[in-house]
């Protein structure tokens, strides 16, 4: 995966995941946000319409998406976490030069269901799905990293609750944030509201 912040990789390489942002913006600092919010907020019309009325439902992939939603609504925070991410990590995965002929395209949740994507636009899926579920900003940031083991960029979400971590990964089906200690070394963060570097 490539992000526009790239470069920045040579200058925190030795970052530590523990460390405290250098700065922090509005996330509007982020080049693809502007975009990615507008079709995001048409997606998540669509699954509100969805939710609501079943026979409304534009796609079948919007109302599979819905079926998570109402299905996981009753449940605990915890149970609502553990199957969201499990739930995205079965769809495949698809580089945004194959899916979207572009180096770096933020799909939102439709697209992503429908023609796929890479590991930043399921981390965003997975955001906006917890924030269905009535998780708050404050909760949810999505993180860009450098995977040192993979020697690339990529991005989880993580998940902070009742005093602990937990992070979504594509790469695991569990919500142990150990990676995020130990392996990714972050770049930057974000949620809807702000952005933070490292």
């Amino acid at each position: 995966m490539r992000f526009w912040m790239c470069l920045l990789i040579l200058i925190f390489a030795g970052s530590s995941a523990s460390m405290a942002a250098a700065r922090k913006e509005t996330v509007s600092s982020l080049p693809q946000w502007q975009d990615f919010q507008a079709r995001q907020n048409q997606s998540l019309t669509a699954l509100s319409t969805c939710i609501a009325n079943i026979a409304a439902c534009d796609s079948k992939e919007t109302e599979r998406w819905a079926g998570l939603v109402n299905g996981l609504s009753a449940q605990n925070k915890l149970r609502q976490i553990i199957t969201v991410n499990r739930w995205f990590n079965r769809l495949p995965y698809t580089y945004d030069e194959y899916a979207y002929n572009s180096v770096d395209y933020w799909a939102d949740t439709r697209e992503l269901l429908t023609k796929r994507g890479d590991c930043e636009d399921f981390a965003l899926s997975k955001y906006y799905t917890l924030r269905q579920l009535g998780f708050t900003p404050d909760q949810l940031k999505i993180m860009v990293v450098f995977d040192t083991m993979n020697n690339t960029n990529h991005a989880v979400l993580m998940v902070y609750m009742d005093g602990a971590r937990h992070m979504l990964d594509i790469y695991s089906d569990g919500t142990d944030p150990f990676e995020m200690d130990n392996r990714y070394r972050p770049i930057y963060g974000f949620n809807e509201q702000t952005a933070w570097f490292y």
